[in-house]
């Protein structure tokens, strides 16, 4: 969108590569090019002009943008220019801001090696890049990157519906129902697997959220989760960084939700896109080992002033509500593959 103004933008993305693997980034042009109607602007260095200050451009674009497409080559993990200056803002937006990180594997590497890199999902399957597969599967790879940032558009460009108690209609959601499913909006790698009524999901960015809003009056969210594939803890890394998203709201391309964040270890809640756009822990720790393939029953009531969540049907912790816990609520993957048996959320009535 080379003559687009700012303002008709609801999705900047910037594209990171290697020059020496052009021919991919000229393939990723062609499946983009549709985007722009759709109003998703993605830009590459080939739209610097001559004669402009190139280094202050990227780092224009790597700031304003809401998503990253990143070409992953020997080429690009040995360039320094993009260790220093690309890589570290999109990392961080993809921690702090959840930022979409989508990597497409155009070559052999050692990706696997790169700690940072290796916490997110390939749209590719590693051991498959590009340059190993024929054509029509090369295309189908480019078209699953538009789909991504489609679904990206899909959750800041559409209001939630507002599911509370009163509503005409159901109340609540069932996420493990076929046709609550199709509603849901997701980010990020999720499986749904109607045979053994199973959702999998799983890397950094991932998000599983509900079509409707909550947290105008009191609901409860009841699930049953496992884990697999995630580090135990070592010092003060996280484990998993997984969770339960409650209240998300996304404006102007920036969202902002609170997360009840399991490491591994712990159990804490944290907001997220609050101030600056970082993350703030609002909780102290509650002890919570999560053992691989060991499944979890979480039970979560929102309460006027508290929240109370009980896992495995005991009480862990109960704590003040924060401010702000009002949108859409979910699954964040992150580093870990989640699997969902279990995903309800309805008002919380005298019965309960």
């Amino acid at each position: 969108m080379p003559n687009s103004d700012d303002d008709d933008v609801l999705l900047h993305v910037f594209v990171s590569y290697n020059h020496r693997d052009k021919q991919w980034l000229e393939r990723l042009q062609v499946h983009l090019a549709p985007l722009k109607q759709s109003r998703i602007d993605a830009w590459d260095d080939t739209r610097i002009k001559p004669g402009s200050k190139w280094r202050e451009e990227i780092q224009r674009a790597v700031k304003k943008a809401d998503a990253g497409i990143l070409l992953i080559s020997a080429d690009f993990l040995a360039s320094d220019f993009i260790r220093t200056n690309e890589l570290p803002p999109l990392l961080e937006a993809a921690k702090d801001k959840g930022m979409l990180i989508l990597l497409v594997i155009v070559s052999p590497c050692l990706f696997h090696k790169e700690a940072d890199l290796a916490e997110f999902q390939t749209i590719n399957d590693p051991s498959s890049s590009l340059i190993c597969l024929p054509v029509g599967k090369q295309e189908a790879t480019f078209v699953r990157v538009a789909e991504s940032l489609l679904e990206k558009l899909s959750l800041l460009d559409s209001k939630p519906q507002q599911l509370t108690e009163g509503s005409a209609g159901p109340v609540g959601e069932n996420f493990l129902e076929q046709e609550t499913w199709t509603r849901l909006l997701k980010i990020g790698n999720w499986i749904f697997d109607a045979k053994q009524v199973r959702i999998t999901g799983s890397g950094v960015g991932a998000f599983l959220l509900s079509r409707g809003e909550y947290g105008e009056t009191v609901f409860t969210i009841k699930a049953r989760l496992q884990f697999t594939n995630f580090r135990p803890p070592e010092g003060e890394r996280l484990g998993m960084n997984a969770g339960i998203v409650l209240g998300w709201t996304a404006e102007a391309g920036s969202t902002r939700y609170h997360n009840i964040l399991l490491t591994g270890r712990e159990l804490l809640i944290e907001r997220i896109g609050f101030r600056g756009g970082r993350y703030e822990h609002l909780t102290e720790e509650f002890p919570l080992a999560i053992e691989d393939d060991a499944p979890l029953e979480f039970q979560v009531d929102v309460k006027a002033d508290k929240i109370d969540i009980h896992v495995n049907d005991k009480r862990l912790c109960s704590v003040p509500r924060p401010v702000g816990i009002v949108g859409r609520v979910g699954l964040r993957a992150w580093r870990s593959k989640m699997d969902c048996t279990k995903f309800t959320v309805s008002p919380i009535t005298r019965s309960n």
